[in-house]
């Protein structure tokens, strides 16, 4: 158990290249299976299945590791973020909401009838 705690916090990156990697080899792997590589529709498969897993494993890296962080009570990135960097969702939120209804008020929305 103390191994995989290990794997799954101290190798981060290794969990995001083999996710980058997965989704690399899953794009190359459907590519293959168009008509023009019809030779070369095996390879697709396997590169296509093998792709599929990398992501899987990235995917299932992240997510022990999310998991540990809850059942540890360990704060979420999303928690810790706020703080450093401030609320930027709410204020990209409250932009957006602005510009609209600036739109709204300056007549360009209305129809004239």
């Amino acid at each position: 158990m103390n191994f995989l705690h290990t794997l799954v916090h101290r190798y981060e990156a290794v969990h995001t290249a083999l996710g980058i990697l997965g989704n690399l080899l899953f794009v190359i792997g459907s590519v293959l299976f168009f008509e023009p590589f019809e030779d070369l529709r095996t390879l697709g498969v396997s590169l296509f299945v093998a792709g599929s897993c990398l992501m899987l494993v990235g995917a299932l890296g992240a997510g022990l590791k999310r998991c540990w962080r809850y059942f540890d009570g360990q704060p979420q990135p999303e928690d810790v973020l706020p703080e450093i960097y401030g609320d930027y969702t709410l204020a990209r939120f409250s932009s957006a909401a602005g510009n609209a209804a600036s739109r709204t008020d300056s007549g360009a929305c209305r129809q004239e009838g």
